[in-house]
């Protein structure tokens, strides 16, 4: 997976395939504020850019913790 080069507006669906959380693991971190959503109408939408933003430091954290052992 890399990042592309401009930010859009992704669903649900798409964010959960891109992070490998469920729906509602990613509505329980809306409700935390740990999530930036766009509502257009009924639709709630997300920034592609920050869904792999998450990814990449769950990453960096992940290498950090095996380098320290």
């Amino acid at each position: 997976m890399t990042a592309p080069d401009h930010d859009r507006l992704i669903d649900i669906n798409e964010r959960s395939h891109i992070t490998g959380e469920g729906r509602s693991t990613i509505y329980e971190r809306i409700k935390a504020d740990e999530v930036t959503v766009v509502k257009l109408g009924r639709r709630t939408l997300f920034s592609e850019a920050e869904a792999y933003a998450f990814v990449k430091a769950k990453l960096e954290a992940a290498r950090e913790r095996q380098s320290a052992a």
